[in-house]
């Protein structure tokens, strides 16, 4: 048939494109759908479309190779779509006609093109041979087996890649990539190039992808799987039998049921409550055992009470017979053998890595696959398979690899061992802590109260350290997140005594000389407020004194580099004043309270009981005394006075209007925060819960910078009577956990003994800690806590926000 010369061509290409366009299914098409990217571009390889005297024509790189005569022209694959009079042909780049102009339509699919005239509908392959004509209406499928048509009388033809065309014949077909199903006489057969290779005989036929398979949606009565099927589970007079793709019958008609297994690399045969596995027409067992497991390519059986392991051809290793079923390690690479009561370990070959002595196993960590957990009587050793036996005797609870290490839990004690099974501190300490600064090696081990310091290469660096803390930033922040390799941290010796501690360069960079190691400002290099003798001074990272330790208190609170002059507060004989590095005097020690309220070096100054701004030369920026000042959020801050507030800018100037409202009290840390909240569920009465309530629910003064749900985005709408309901509804729900679940089931280590940090996240300064996240598996406290955001230098709950709430 010289119709189907270019058939073979043909589909052997349709596998080459393999990425369809959105919306274009792979392997159909549908009249009057347009490939994106075919017909459409102006331009194509070294040829260009363009227009003179409203016709169309071709240039070569410049060159006209089609003179303008086309009423359009259309790039289509390697060619060019022409239209002339309403009709439709195909041309090259050089005008030769490859398609006469006759045509009423011409469309491309990447491998056909579609050409009809009237009801006539011609197809020719990419390179233009005739390929199929008819009068038919659409291509409903086609594949490397079969082109089904939709016919303009409602029919169907089925025109196969031998030629074969049958029409009108089927009233359902399954079509496969190398195959079809088809029914008729309410019988189901195979057809393969258009013959019946199989007879009409089955009552079920069907491809089982996987083993939760169902069937795709039919179209036309045609159901289109894009697999090709090597076999074929088949149902007649309700027994189960399994048929190649060349439709001879491998697995006779004999049994109750075929399921294929996940993997789709073999099939399960069942027969008289018993299991058979057929993989190939050679490789294959009989319905024998009563249960069957596939692990990656091995099967684990059960037959006469005793299981067994086959491997990929079904052969039997007479080495693994085990009592129990045999459990796997790592992706089958290890076994789990029981005998005599005990189990033992081998690889997958039958050979015997661990002794038949312990109760079962477990791998300690995925990357050390040499390292297996043996366990005996609840207790827990370690075996090292490359030194062939055990290096950690078995007498903890469990063992934990945390990388560095490996911890041995044992009765609320831990010991540290290295991968080679060898103690790294003599005895059993309370607590094993890792920095959580990041890219640090510094751990902190601590027994009876104190700490010792190693690294993770288990070197000691020093013993007797009472604590160990993150230090606060200008903003009173603690985020160790973000390290850039330079962290310092505070250490106390059981003297009470700090230092300050590199954690990088794994030493103290001071004595233990301090009372106190306050606060840090990032600049060129990091400085940091420290109390010796009870008196307050500045130090480097190095040590070296910036300002003299002469004076009371002192805050870096707001000072940020790039501001100039360097200006903070500090206090000296009982009064305020501002000062720079090297004991610059800014402004006289003469205020009663003095803080830094911007970063514009506008500061709240306290002369008795009321407040002025004043900037770093003691220069007064508005005539007016208050009640209280809010700290500036970007050129604007609150003043209250009198139960009244005003807005005033970083000039000292009021904008807007007068409104009742009162400053809020809070939290300046989640420190702070955090103890309050843990002093609160600790009183017997709820006077200082109803503090913290007041103190970290929304307040005017909080809502006038707070506009949006942090969780939705959506604008928030609180009136006075809605902040009513929210201090209601904080110190009823608080109450109840504190009295439902404080002292009894929760787990109060999770806030006393778990440090807090604060970053920045979804636009609001928020806390995160790097260990229970939950804090204590409770969604409430995630909610009341861990959302906690600071909004105008306050720690607020967030819980109003949220869905729980």
């Amino acid at each position: 048939m010289k119709l189907f010369s270019g058939f073979l061509f043909l589909f052997i290409g349709i596998s080459v494109y393999a990425q369809i366009p959105p919306g274009v299914p792979s392997g159909s098409y549908q009249e009057g759908v347009k490939v994106p990217g075919y017909g459409m571009p102006s331009s194509g390889g070294g040829m260009t479309i363009y227009q003179e005297n409203k016709k169309y024509g071709v240039k070569n790189s410049g060159k006209i190779t089609v003179v303008p005569q086309y009423d359009k022209l259309d790039f289509a694959m390697t060619s060019l779509i022409a239209t002339k009079n309403n009709l439709r042909g195909v041309i090259d780049g050089n005008g030769k006609i490859l398609l006469p102009l006759k045509y009423d339509d011409i469309q491309t699919d990447r491998v056909f093109f579609i050409c009809k005239k009237g009801k006539t509908t011609e197809i020719f392959s990419s390179d233009l041979k005739p390929f199929v004509k008819g009068d038919f209406s659409r291509i409903i499928l086609y594949n490397n087996e079969i082109l089904v048509t939709e016919d303009y009388d409602g029919g169907q033809s089925f025109i196969f890649s031998n030629g074969t065309v049958v029409k009108n014949k089927y009233a359902e077909a399954t079509v496969y990539n190398n195959l079809v199903v088809v029914k008729m006489n309410d019988k189901l057969g195979i057809l393969k190039d258009g013959k019946d290779i199989s007879g009409f005989v089955y009552d079920d036929l069907y491809f089982q992808r996987n083993m939760y398979d169902t069937k795709p949606k039919a179209n036309k009565g045609i159901t289109e799987i894009r697999e090709g099927a090597k076999y074929l589970i088949g149902v007649k007079d309700k027994k189960f039998g399994l048929i190649n793709h060349l439709g001879k019958t491998v697995l006779p008609f004999d049994y109750d049921k075929i399921n294929l297994d996940y993997d789709k690399k073999s099939y399960y045969t069942f027969k008289n409550n018993q299991i058979g596995i057929f993989i190939n027409e050679t490789t294959k067992l009989e319905p024998q055992f009563k249960s069957v497991e596939k692990r990656d390519n091995i099967y684990i059986v059960s037959k006469s009470n005793k299981y067994v392991l086959l491997n990929s051809n079904l052969q039997q290793n007479p080495n693994l017979e085990s009592d129990a079923p045999i459990e796997t390690l790592l992706s089958s690479k290890f076994l789990k053998i029981k005998k005599n009561g005990k189990y033992g370990l081998t690889d997958n070959n039958g050979s015997l890595l661990i002794p038949f002595e312990y109760d079962g196993f477990d791998y300690l960590d995925y990357d050390r696959q040499h390292l297996i957990t043996v366990k005996n009587n609840d207790k827990t050793g370690l075996f090292d398979l490359n030194q062939k036996k055990l290096i950690i005797p078995v007498a903890y609870e469990f063992l934990s690899d945390n990388d560095d290490f490996i911890i041995g839990f044992f009765k609320d004690k831990k010991s540290l061992f290295n991968y080679n099974g060898q103690k790294i501190l003599t005895d059993d300490y309370d607590s094993v802590a890792s920095s959580n600064t990041e890219n640090s090696s510094v751990y902190f081990v601590g027994k009876d109260h104190l700490y010792t310091v190693i690294t993770k290469d288990q070197k000691i660096l020093m013993k007797d350290i009472l604590s160990y803390r993150y230090i606060y930033n200008e903003d009173l922040l603690i985020n160790p997140f973000l390290s850039n390799g330079i962290s310092m941290l505070a250490l106390q010796h059981k003297n009470g005594k700090y230092a300050l501690f590199n954690e990088f360069e794994k030493k103290t960079v001071s004595n233990f000389e301090y009372d106190n190691i306050v606060q840090k400002y990032s600049a060129d290099q990091l400085y940091f407020i420290v109390v010796k003798n009870k008196k307050y001074g500045v130090v480097d990272a190095q040590n070296k004194i910036i300002v003299d330790f002469i004076y009371d208190e002192m805050s870096f609170n707001k000072t940020y580099s790039g501001i100039k002059p360097l200006a903070f507060v500090a206090k000296k004989d009982n009064k305020y004043g501002i000062i720079g590095f090297n004991s610059t005097v800014w402004t006289p020690f003469k205020y009663d309270g003095l803080e830094k309220i911007s970063e514009e070096n506008l500061f709240k100054a306290k002369t008795g009981k009321t407040y002025q701004i004043i900037n770093y030369k003691n220069e007064i920026l508005n005539k007016n005394s208050f009640d209280y000042i809010a700290g500036f959020e970007g050129k604007q801050a609150l003043t209250f006075s009198k139960g009244m507030m005003r807005v005033i800018n970083n000039k000292g100037e009021f904008t807007g209007i007068e409104e009742k409202m009162q400053s809020h009290e809070g939290y300046k840390t989640f420190d702070e925060l955090k103890l309050a909240f843990i002093q609160a569920m600790d009183s017997k009465d709820d006077e200082a819960l109803k503090v913290f309530v007041k103190k970290t629910a929304p307040s005017p003064h909080i809502l006038y910078f707070l506009k949006n749900n942090m969780f939705t985005r959506e604008e928030l709408y609180i009136n006075e009577s809605g902040l009513q309901h929210i201090n209601k509804k904080y110190f009823e729900d608080l109450r109840e956990f504190k009295y439902s679940m404080w002292n009894s089931i929760y787990n109060q280590n999770s806030l006393r003994k778990i440090t807090d940090f604060t970053i920045h996240s979804r636009g609001f300064v928020t806390n995160a800690r790097t260990e229970d996240h939950a804090f204590g598996d409770t969604r409430f406290l995630e909610s009341v806590l861990r959302d906690a955001i600071k909004i105008n230098g306050f720690w607020i709950s967030s819980y109003f926000m949220s869905r729980k709430f």
